[in-house]
C-alpha cells in the first residue's frame, strides 16, 4: 500500500503507532526533552482524507514542539481545487502549486521575518 519501505522502518512503526505517546512512549525519554526545546517556528499541513493521521493525531505530535511556535493547517481536498490529497499526496509533483506553494510561501515569510 505504502511502497517499498525497509524493514526496520515496519518494524519501528509497529512500536510506536499503538503508543498513545507515539515515539516518546517507546524510544530514549530523553528525545522528549529534546524535542520540547526546539524554537524553530513549525508549519504543517494535514489533511482531512489522510487515511493515516486524523487531525487529533497531529495535535498530539505538534504538543511535543512545547518551545516551538507552531502552525497547522488543516486541508479539505476542495481547498486547493482537488478530489483527493490524502496521506502521500503533498509528495507528488502535480501539488506543487496548490501544496508545495504555501510550504514555499511559509518559508519566505520566515526568513524575511528572521531577516
Amino acid at each position: 500500500m505504502i511502497g517499498a519501505v525497509p524493514h526496520g522502518v515496519i518494524r519501528q512503526w509497529r512500536e510506536w503507532c499503538p503508543n498513545p505517546e507515539y515515539l516518546f512512549g517507546v524510544e530514549n525519554r530523553a528525545w522528549r526533552v529534546t524535542y520540547a526545546q526546539l524554537s524553530q517556528p513549525i508549519l504543517s499541513l494535514s489533511f482531512t482524507d489522510d487515511e493515516y493521521l486524523s487531525e487529533r493525531n497531529i495535535e498530539s505530535l505538534h504538543a511535543f514542539y512545547a518551545g516551538a511556535a507552531r502552525e497547522m493547517r488543516r486541508l479539505a481536498p476542495s481547498d486547493v481545487g482537488v478530489d483527493r490529497i490524502g496521506h502521500f499526496g503533498f509528495f507528488r509533483r502535480r501539488r506543487a502549486e496548490s501544496l508545495w506553494s504555501q510550504a514555499r510561501d511559509w518559508l519566505v515569510a520566515q526568513s524575511i521575518h528572521r531577516g
